[in-house]
Formats: C-alpha cells, structure tokens, sequence
C-alpha cells in the first residue's frame, strides 16, 4: 500500500490526509508500507481502518468509472466490473491495493515500537499542521466527490456489500484484528499489547 512520508517527519498512508499534506509540504517520497525507513520523533497519521476500507473502496471505483467510459456517475457498474476490481485486489491472505491494505495497521503497530513517533489521528492533522507552524486551512469541499453528483461512500458502501457480500465479509473479519492494532496505536498502547 502507498505510503508517503512529508519533509522527513510525518508518515502518512493513502487515504490519510496525504492530498492535503501535498498542498502544504513540496518535500514527500513515496514507499510502500512494507518498506517505511526508520524516522525518529516523526508523526504517524492513521485513521479508523473501517473507514480507511470505505473510502479506498470508493476512490478505487471512483477510479474505474472515471477511466471507463463504459461506466457512468450514478455507479450502474456491472457485476463483471466490480467481480474484477475484487478478483485483482484480493487474493487469499489479504486485500492490498494503493489506498489500502488488510495488514497496515499491524504493519503500523510494529513500525511504532521500534521508532520514537507519535500517533495521530486523521481529525487532528489539521491542529498538528498549525502546531508544526503552518497556516494552511482544511476545506472539506475540496475533497467531497458530491459535487459530481456521485453517490455518497456510504450509500456506495451498503449498495457493494449488498451484491457482494461474501467478499465484504472477509474483509470486514480482517479489518476486525487492524482495528486491535488501530485502537492499541491510537491510546499509545505499545508495551501492554498482547499479540493475538
């Protein structure tokens, strides 16, 4: 999963305010979250991994109708077209696209108990932004998709996991054990944790 790391200090992973950090920091490199180098007293953005499946789910076939021209705006996508995206992006241990991965959040979790860094969550980049000493205002509307008359995630969410249930489900069970990592990372619970 993509993985981009701004001016040597903060760690941010698709999907978690990496389009706003852009505006703000010239100096990023992109990785993988396999390969995140070691940063000491660096920012670890993360968000809740539900959600973080949610909207990758959505960019990602936001990205299929955006480039087909067989598709249109209102998501009438073909059973064959989504079956694809699932076929490619899962495989039989986990779901690995750009925008997300079944084991960030563990891959997360152990890259904080070997670096000095500190847990933040998506919400709260715009107070460690100004508290870094930047003046740079978050504007929602910059990056809400409604205004192209696209479904909202969520609706877009309940409509996918209604046709493709099984392939939701298996997600949502790997998504379970992130969300021990998430909430072990969130409360900076690191030497307490027990490995499940």
């Amino acid at each position: 999963m993509n993985v981009f790391i701004f001016d040597n200090k903060i760690i941010a992973p698709n999907k978690c305010g990496t389009r706003f950090l852009k505006k703000i920091f010239k100096n990023y490199e992109e990785t993988n979250h396999y390969e995140i180098p070691n940063l000491e007293n660096c920012f670890l953005i993360i968000r809740n991994p539900f959600e973080h499946f949610k909207t990758s789910l959505y960019t990602e076939i936001l990205g299929l109708i955006e480039n087909n021209k067989n598709l249109d705006k209102n998501f009438t996508l073909s059973y064959n077209t989504i079956k694809k995206y699932f076929d490619i992006t899962l495989d039989r241990h986990k779901f690995n696209n750009g925008h997300f991965s079944s084991d960030l959040y563990r891959k997360l979790y152990f890259y904080k108990v070997k670096n000095n860094c500190n847990v933040v969550e998506l919400i709260d980049l715009s107070d460690l932004i100004k508290k870094l000493g930047f003046e740079y205002k978050y504007q929602k509307e910059d990056y809400d998709f409604s205004n192209k008359n696209y479904k909202q995630k969520d609706e877009f969410y309940e409509e996918i996991k209604t046709n493709f249930t099984a392939e939701i489900e298996r997600i949502e069970n790997w998504i379970k054990i992130e969300m021990i990592y998430f909430n072990n990372l969130k409360q900076n619970n690191i030497n307490n944790f027990k490995i499940i």
